[in-house]
């Protein structure tokens, strides 16, 4: 589980971490939390209350800011 600003996000072990460059490609959750930090992560779910219980997060990537 992460907050993106002021949004709690919940995660489950069916939630999809990826790369935004690569959404076949799944990280896990390791992986995703040690590449995360100071990157732009964006998450698709649902809403349950105040958070959001994703069902993908991913990271974007230099190219895709540009």
């Amino acid at each position: 589980n992460f907050d993106v600003l002021t949004v709690a996000v919940t995660t489950t072990d069916e939630t999809r971490f990826v790369l935004e460059q690569d959404v076949n490609a799944r990280l896990t959750v390791d992986e995703f939390f040690s590449l995360a930090p100071g990157e732009t992560v964006e998450a698709w779910g649902t809403w349950t209350g105040a958070a959001l219980a994703a069902e993908r997060v991913a990271i974007r990537t230099e190219e895709e800011r540009d």
